[in-house]
């Protein structure tokens, strides 16, 4: 393959290719050792040579590698190996004998990366000690060479420098168009030098790549006087003097020498045989031309002819007269190979030892046999034709870079000798340097005597070895990559036609790579099929290159011939062999143009189509070159093509089919253009040639030829050798070849044409209708060239739009079109005319002004500004007009000229009759609005006239003034004076006009008003007799409408106010005795009315006495909220105190009913359905309704528990939780162990406050206005627990209750309490009051109360101990809201029909069962599309909802039923309201409702009709008290089941006897509630199974402090649940204390997880500090020892962020904080936590910084589920985002990390709730 402007391999005789030289060794230079080597090694073809005074100089005797690695490396390396069979293969020293057979681990790269460290190359730009340390001169980069070099001298044989493009950075964009427009002849006429450098822009240095530890390539050895025509023409003819007189048995050919100089015998042959005569020739004149001086030179030259040259020639001239046989004879009749002259067979024939052709000794004048090797005359006779280069060694980058250096060191030393510049040569310039290497390279070239061998690495494979340049496959991210100068691209870009071969070709599409040293060459070559080729130079030293224009192509072969005839004629194609140099000099002197250039690093030289060229190096340098090929490049391949024919070479690629592949995938016009020519000779060949054997068939069968179609494209003639892409001939008599239609004869002969076959690709009908195709679109621009002559021709004044539309289409022909230029020209000059024709013709658009005018908001109109500086005057039209009549082109614009001109006269003389009237007369209003008009009309006018601006001024006058008769003495704000004094100024009204003047002064009267109002305003109590002062103001002062609106509407809300406070402030009843609600009537009216008159800052009459009748209502309330809670008794929240109180009194007139006291009390069970009704003074009550059911004196339909004893019905929420344990159960009141229990959750207030409250002086009922709704409660239920105390007074009196239980310090018990002391007792305990026994009632000083009397019946002192209640502390827990839906009564009161599901509708289709409440559901209604995929336990979504799992088929909605709906604001369109669970289980008010704003495909919907809301409250934690068993087999533990209890699979739901469990009510418990915990605070599901006692976060009553719990449920009462529910628990429960232990870890302590909602959320500590904010700690804390709870740490957190932090921004809804939660200790000095230095253990990476919320919330200590998981951090615990739906197909276990990121980035962190919805 052609190298691109670089040497291609030597194409030496396949049949013996050159043995490889072997490794030199480290022996120095001297000429016995070269000559000895060179002697010892022959090569073939080349036979070796030897001379008296040769001088052998080979940079192979420099330094010793093997594979590009330094021997002594190796040395070194070798010691560590154990054997010698790892020497020997490390070396590749095996014998030569045996080689190893074919390996791909033997490649050289391969075998390079197991070799041992290769230092790296030192370049210029490395720093100074790298430089001095190398042992080669550093590589040149474009680091250090320069851009631009002038030469000061001429070059070496004066030769004219090639062209030097320096191209700009937009230039060099496109490299395939710039290098184009250098080959034109009109652009950089490069094309005529052969050859042009391209300098890139500064900035541009491609990268690179190759690895050079693994880069190893082959050399090619040269040997410099062998490169030149002459020389190898005189070494070739002693070579063949030497076979001949070999072979004819004379000896050694002995060169004669002339005073010490060795005779050209080749010199001396032509020198002689110029004389025509050599016998009688004049060898004095012989002597002189050869240069020989000496009187004996002619003697020994004519001795020399006659014994060496002369017997040589005549047998020449002897083969030549009789056609190549130089002698015949007899031959014995033996069998044997033919002879090659007479075609006989003989045994004993002589062969050749180069051809191996036999011949008779006869044939070739020979008597007897030659000794040793003999060849034909026809190989002796073309010896002189055999050349090639040797192969070198195996080199890195390294290794040839160092013996680059060594041999420049050792020939700057040698050359010195004789030339003392050279001793200089490293300090020269870097064109004296060049110089002086060229000269020096063309001396050794045509040196006889110096035989210098250099090496090249030449044609290195960039797709084998590596690439030079970054790839987009193996570099996609150097932008280098991607560029078109990158040699990898520039074969398949855009222009290039080489992208339309479908092959790679190797040194063609794929760049090869170029290694060079000092003197090395690339001889005379032109590149394959005459292409482009481009070479770039990625490092090192200068690279000379010469070239010959492709134009001097043929003249440069007949020199070439001319100087080598021998060499031609031995081998016709010897300039396709890249194997000969021939001197500049010579060619010049021949008359061929030659050019030289100097390449540097980071240049480019370009060689341009069958441009001969050649060069050599001036040291060590790598270069990568690639062909390309552009349009006009077709032509130059055709007729290479025809050149192989002639020589029978091998093409590359086929010119017939790229000529059909660019037609085929090439339709555009600027293509069919150059391509159209190339294609119809094309299509005119072949259809010759097929028609030729078509005729030949025809002739000789008689009937039509065999044809047959192939698309076989790599079918090669077997005669010219080229490519038979359309068609080729075969025949039957030698099957497998194939022959061009020129050459089918010469191939198979005219005998065989009946047996031939014609293969054709395409169809003549294709190729033709190919080449129609080409012309029709190369015909456009001629197309267009017709239209436009047409035009001319046809219209004198041809019009402009045509002619723009022609221009358009010329512009779309990427052709060059002479009349395109000529049209843009004319239009050019055409635009003056026709923008001033516009300038006329076109109406101005103006906006209308007339109609009802507003006068706030439309201003009067002034006269317009002329934006253009365009004269646009009458005259300039008239000047206009007068010349389109001459314009030679013709347009719309300018025919309505004569019409605007007429049109402006008309306006003119209209205008002039209306600036004569007044414009303050009111008889120029009624024509306003026709002058208007005439005045729009002139402004659409493209004229500029001067009446215009008069007549809108005149007219914006008169509409002034017709404004102002319009207002009259009607009332003006100040801004409308302001803006009538504005219109008139800009109207030209005369400041002095009497208008005018009344305008301004009413401003004045309006500005002094206002002076006054503001001075009202701006008081601190605002007077209604001041405000009635500004209101009677006269009309004629203009007041800013702004502060006139807030002055009268301020005086008529205050005189509104004052006539409110007035009948507020008369006498009134103080209200009803009791009033439903917190206040009592006109109470929110009149506090209303009292904020409004503050708000104003008004001084009213009346307000002192209404706003103290206010006061004192509130004082009174203030009173007893303080008094209840000096008891621990105050409400969640503060807005809930009256209604606390108002449930206290009511509770305490239940529970301490004298009625009751007196009733005869039986241990008989009350009805389930007792009630409790409010107790009110004078209302009598039933026997029933006195017994009391609980403790709380109230039905409910809620669970309920029985006392085994006394049958007393108890719920289970309004008893602790260890008071809840397993049957049989007895109240404390039977068990008294248990009463202690009871006693310490017990809140209760004295009596003796409240009395005191009622009887104040300050509070009598006569002195309130407003009588505060509970004081008729409070007193009745003081009253009630007077009566209470006086009835079980006189019960103590009449011996009814035991006098000694009043006996103190020790009371008197006698026997087990009665049923009615336990009824008293319980009545007392209820009562959240203390009540008093009357004063005489006991002996003791102090009274005491009813409880503290009844205790000691029941064994219990009436003090409790203090160890009591301080072993176990106050928590402070929740119980969260309940939900009743409407769902639960459809599926708890079916009909008896046979009706399921939601929809109340008999069985359809499939139904499914839930697997905890058993009934039936269709799949439509539960949205359940496959019911295969249903899992074996299935919950209804009610179910779900209870359980708190998610129901995975749908999107779960809760609709509200209970009127909150009503209570939440929203638009008349806005979007639903559905509750929002998450916050609606916290709320201590009602259920919370958000908008949906989006909603899902699938939902199910739950109707809420039934909210309890949540509760806060303080439980008192204390141990149950054990109590005696009446039953030895139950005795045990408290709370542990009894032995004979039955297993949850041996018992069923049956109930258990009435006398061994207490009976269980009829409604069960909410199955969402009975999630209990144990004392370890870990959760776990109410099951079947025997367990300790549990608690559970429960409902309390309104006014009862007792924590209430979950009774234990009996094992044969209890519901069974769900084994699903059980695993969801258990799940619930094992994460639960994994998260404790993570929290445990990382520094949290129980007592702070116990005091604070403590979590994780998978990177940080978090703490919920309120119910959507949380504080972020980090992931690890650390509590000081006096903190065990956090308090403090978190104290200074908090503050710690408020310190760092901004202002909050205001988010949807700020957080409701917990009042109730107690203020953290203020600290002295913020504490910062430690972190830990320790990893996430989920993450295994540091975790982030803390981070600190913006606010600085109360902490409130909650209950806390402790699931830190990262499967706890699901979707549904987030609150929705408005603008983020979630789908309904989403499932918390599968959500990605993306979605719930984009919810995390809008709400923050994500809240834990302990179960998910």
């Amino acid at each position: 393959m052609v190298a691109l402007g670089e040497g291609e391999p030597a194409r030496v005789k396949q049949e013996t290719p050159a043995p490889e030289l072997p490794a030199s060794g480290s022996t120095p230079v001297t000429p016995a050792s070269t000559a000895k080597r060179a002697a010892s090694t022959p090569t073939t073809p080349r036979k070796a040579r030897t001379s008296a005074t040769p001088q052998f100089i080979s940079c192979r005797d420099l330094g010793k590698y093997v594979n590009g690695v330094d021997v002594r490396t190796l040395e070194e390396a070798r010691r560590e190996r154990r054997s010698k069979a790892q020497a020997l293969e490390a070396f590749g020293a095996k014998d030569a004998a045996t080689p190893p057979p074919p390996h791909p681990a033997r490649h050289a790269t391969r075998k390079a990366a197991r070799m041992p460290h290769v230092p790296p190359l030192v370049f210029d730009y490395a720093d100074e000690a790298t430089r001095k340390a190398a042992t080669a001169p550093p590589i040149a980069t474009a680091a250090s060479t320069p851009r631009r070099v002038q030469r000061t001298q001429p070059r070496v044989f004066e030769l004219e420098e090639a062209p030097t493009f320096y191209p700009t950075w937009d230039e060099f964009q496109d490299p395939l168009k710039y290098i184009a427009w250098t080959a034109r002849p009109d652009g950089g006429n490069a094309a005529a030098y052969g050859l042009a450098k391209i300098v890139p822009p500064s900035d541009w240095h491609m990268d690179f790549v190759a690895d050079e530890q693994t880069f190893r390539f082959r050399t090619r050895v040269q040997r410099l006087n062998e490169l030149s025509a002459e020389g190898r023409v005189s070494q070739g003819y002693v070579e063949q003097l030497e076979q001949f007189h070999a072979q004819q048995g004379h000896g050694r050919v002995s060169v004669p020498q002339v005073d010490g100089v060795r005779v050209d015998l080749h010199a001396l042959k032509c020198a002689a045989q110029a004389s025509h005569e050599p016998e009688a020739c004049d060898w004095d004149a012989v002597a002189a031309a050869l240069g020989h001086t000496s009187s004996r030179a002619p003697g020994i030259l004519k001795n020399a002819y006659a014994r060496l040259i002369e017997p040589f020639e005549a047998f020449l001239l002897a083969r030549r007269m009789r056609g190549g046989d130089v002698g015949q004879g007899a031959a014995p009749a033996h069998t044997g190979p033919p002879c090659a002259a007479c075609g006989r067979a003989d045994a004993h024939a002589l062969t050749c030892d180069e051809c191996d052709t036999a011949y008779h000794l006869a044939c070739v004048g020979l008597r007897t046999a030659p000794r040793g090797t003999w060849v034909c005359p026809a190989c002796l006779a073309g010896a002189a034709g055999d050349f090639g280069f040797q192969d070198g060694d195996t080199h890195s980058l390294h290794s040839f870079w160092q013996r680059c250096g060594d041999f420049e060191r050792l020939w700057a030393t040698r050359a010195a000798r004789t030339d003392p510049a050279w001793g200089r040569y490293y300090e020269l310039g870097a064109i004296e340097r060049e110089d002086m290497v060229e000269a020096e390279f063309w001396r050794l070239v045509h040196s006889a005597h110096e035989h210098v061998d250099v090496e090249y690495g030449a044609d290195v494979h960039s797709t084998t070895h590596g690439h030079a340049s970054p790839t987009m496959e193996e570099q996609p991210l150097n932008p280098y990559s991607r560029s078109g100068w990158n040699l990898n691209n520039m074969p398949i870009l855009a222009g290039s036609l080489l992208r339309y071969i479908r092959a790679e070709i190797s040194g063609m599409t794929a760049p090869w790579i170029y290694i060079g040293m000092m003197f090395s060459a690339f001889c005379w070559h032109n590149e394959d099929h005459y292409t482009y080729s481009v070479n770039y130079q990625h490092m090192g030293a200068t690279k000379t290159w010469y070239g010959v224009p492709g134009a001097d192509a043929e003249a440069f072969e007949a020199a070439m011939q001319r100087i080598a005839p021998e060499l031609f004629e031995a081998c016709p194609d010897l300039l396709l062999q890249l194997i000969t140099m021939m001197s500049p000099e010579i060619a010049r002197r021949e008359g061929v143009r030659v050019y030289a250039v100097n390449q540097r690093a980071n240049e480019f030289v370009v060689t341009y189509p069958a441009a001969y060229h050649s060069g050599f190096n001036h040291g060590f340098n790598l270069n990568e070159a690639v062909n390309f090929a552009l349009p006009d490049w077709v032509p130059a391949d055709l007729a290479c093509i025809r050149r192989y024919q002639k020589h029978a070479r091998q093409p590359v690629f086929s010119h017939d089919a790229l000529l059909v592949s660019i037609a085929l995938h090439n339709q555009q016009m600027t293509t069919a253009a150059w391509l159209q020519h190339a294609f119809r000779e094309m299509v005119d060949r072949e259809a010759a040639g097929r028609e030729q054997i078509r005729a030949a068939i025809c002739s000789a069968a008689r009937e039509a030829p065999a044809e047959v179609s192939t698309a076989d494209d790599e079918v090669q003639c077997a005669s010219c050798k080229t490519y038979t892409y359309l068609s080729h001939v075969t025949c039957l008599d030698q099957p497998g070849v194939a022959a061009c239609a020129a050459h089918a004869g010469r191939v198979f002969g005219a005998a065989s044409l009946k047996r031939w076959t014609l293969h054709i690709h395409y169809d003549d009908e294709f190729l033709s209708t190919q080449a129609a195709k080409l012309v029709e679109r190369a015909s456009v621009p001629e197309a267009w060239q017709r239209r436009v002559r047409r035009l001319l021709v046809q219209h004198p004044r041809p019009p402009l739009r045509t002619l723009r539309t022609l221009v358009q289409e010329g512009e779309r022909i990427p052709v060059p079109l002479p009349e395109l230029a000529q049209l843009r020209v004319f239009i050019e000059r055409a635009e003056p005319f026709l923008e001033r024709a516009q300038v006329f013709s076109t109406r101005r658009q103006v906006k209308r002004t007339r109609g009802t005018r507003s006068r706030r908001h439309t201003p009067s109109p002034t006269p317009d500004e002329a934006p253009q500086q365009v004269d646009k005057s009458l005259s300039a039209l008239h000047k206009l007009c007068a010349q389109v009549q001459a314009l030679p082109f013709d347009a719309p614009e300018l025919h309505g000229l004569e019409a605007v001109a007429e049109a402006a006269h008309q306006f003119v003389n209209d205008a002039d009759a209306y600036l004569q009237r007044d414009c303050a007369d009111r008889a120029s209003t009624r024509v306003l609005d026709d002058a208007e008009r005439l005045a729009e009309q002139g402004a659409l006018l493209p004229v500029e006239l001067p009446q215009l601006a008069a007549l809108r001024g005149w007219t914006a006058r008169t509409r002034w003034f017709s404004e102002l008769h319009r207002l009259g003495d009607s009332f003006l704000t100040l801004s409308d004076v302001d803006e009538l004094l504005s219109e008139g100024a800009a109207a030209s009204v005369a400041p002095e006009h009497v208008a005018m003047t009344t305008l301004r002064e009413r401003k004045a009267r309006g500005e002094a008003w206002v002076q006054a109002a503001r001075g009202v305003l701006q008081e601190p109590r605002i007077e209604l007799p001041a405000l009635e002062a500004l209101v009677e103001v006269p009309k004629e002062a203009a007041m800013p409408d702004d502060l006139r609106s807030e002055v009268f509407g301020l005086c008529a809300k205050a005189r509104q106010l004052q006539g409110a406070l007035l009948a507020a402030s008369k006498d009134a009843p103080p209200g009803q005795e009791d009033v439903p609600g917190d206040e009592p009537p006109h109470l929110a009216e009149t506090r209303h009315l009292l904020a409004e008159v503050a708000s104003l800052r008004l001084a009213l009459q009346g307000e002192s006495d209404v706003r103290q009748a206010v006061e004192l209502h509130d004082r009174w309330n203030d009173e007893l909220a303080r008094i209840l809670a000096t008891a621990g008794m105050k409400a969640a929240r503060p807005e809930k105190t009256i209604s606390f109180a108002r449930d206290f009194c009511l509770r305490t007139a239940r529970a301490a009913s004298a009625a009751a006291v007196n009733l005869a009390v039986a241990d008989a069970a009350p009805g389930a359905d007792d009630a409790m009704p409010p107790v009110l003074p004078d209302a009598p009550l039933a026997v029933d309704e006195l017994r009391v059911p609980c403790i709380c004196c109230e039905s409910r339909n809620v669970p309920q528990v029985v006392c085994a004893s006394c049958a007393t019905v108890y719920h289970a929420e309004c008893l602790p939780a260890p008071l809840l344990h397993d049957a049989p159960w007895q109240c404390p009141f039977c068990d008294a162990a248990q009463l202690p229990v009871l006693l310490q959750a017990r809140h209760a207030v004295s009596q003796l406050p409240l009395v005191a409250l009622l009887q104040n002086t300050a509070f009598q009922r006569q002195h309130f206005r407003f009588l505060p709704t509970n004081y008729v409660r409070l007193q009745t239920a003081v009253r009630a627990t007077v009566e209470f105390g006086v009835a079980v007074t006189l019960l103590f009196r009449r011996g009814e209750l035991p006098s000694g239980l009043l006996v103190r310090p020790k009371p008197i018990v006698h026997g087990a309490p009665s049923a009615r002391l336990r009824h008293i007792a319980r009545r007392a305990l209820a009562s959240p009051m203390d009540i008093l026994l009357i004063a005489d009632a006991t002996p003791q000083p102090s009274v005491p109360t009813v409880l503290e009397a009844l205790l000691p019946a029941f064994y219990v002192s009436d003090r409790l101990p203090a160890h009591t209640a301080a072993s176990y502390p106050t928590r402070r827990r929740m119980r969260l809201a309940v939900f009743g839906f409407r769902e639960d009564d459809i599926l708890q009161t079916s009909p008896d029909g046979p009706l399921h599901c939601f929809c109340r509708t008999p069985p359809a289709g499939p139904m499914v069962q839930c697997a905890r409440c058993a009934h039936h559901f269709h799949l439509s209604c539960m949205r359940i599309l496959d019911k295969n995929a249903l899992p074996e336990r299935w919950f209804c979504p009610l179910c779900s909802f209870r359980l708190r799992i998610r129901y995975p088929y749908a999107d779960v909605r809760v609709c509200d039923e209970t009127g909150a709906a009503q209570r939440t604001p929203r638009g008349p369109l806005g979007p639903p309201l559905y509750v929002d669970v998450q916050m609606s289980r916290r709320s201590e008010d009602g259920p919370v409702l958000r908008p949906i704003h989006t909603m899902p495909d699938r939902c199910v919907e739950l109707h809420l009709v039934k909210f309890e809301p949540a509760v806060a409250m303080d439980v008192r934690v204390s141990k149950p008290a054990g109590r005696p068993r009446s039953d030895a087999k139950s005795a045990g533990p408290p709370g542990e089941p009894a032995a004979s209890s039955p297993t949850p699979q041996a018992a069923g739901p049956a109930p258990a006897p009435a006398a061994s469990l207490p009976p269980v009510a009829s409604v069960a418990p909410e199955p969402s509630r009975i999630a209990l915990k144990t004392h370890t605070q870990q959760p776990s599901a109410v099951d079947d199974r025997p367990g300790p006692t549990k608690r559970a976060r429960v409902d309390s009553p309104p006014l009862y402090a007792v924590p209430p719990a979950l009774p234990p449920i009996s094992q044969t009462a209890r519901p069974l649940l769900p084994a699903a529910s059980r695993a969801f628990d258990e799940r619930t429960a094992e994460r639960h204390r994994a998260g404790r232990a993570n929290l445990l870890r990382r520094g949290v302590s129980e007592a702070m997880m116990d005091a604070y909602p403590m979590g994780w959320d998978g990177t940080a500590i978090v703490c919920q500090i309120a119910p959507d904010r949380q504080l972020v700690l980090g992931p690890y804390i650390s509590l000081a020892p006096s903190d065990l709870d956090g308090t403090e740490y978190l104290r200074q957190a908090v503050q710690a962020e408020a310190a760092a932090a901004p202002a909050p921004l205001p988010r949807p809804s700020a957080p409701r904080l917990d009042a109730r939660a107690p203020p953290l200790p203020a600290v002295a000095a913020p504490h910062v936590p430690v972190e830990k230095p320790r990893l996430d253990p989920l993450s295994q990476a540091p975790a982030p910084a803390p981070r600190l919320p913006r606010e600085l919330p109360p902490l409130a200590p909650r209950s806390w589920d402790y699931d830190t998981t990262p499967d706890a951090l699901r979707l549904g615990h987030l609150p929705p985002r408005p603008g983020v739906p979630l789908r309904p197909s989403e499932r918390a276990e599968s959500l990605d990390r993306a979605r719930l990121s984009e919810h995390v980035a809008a709400w923050g962190a994500p809240t834990l709730s302990p179960h998910p919805m």
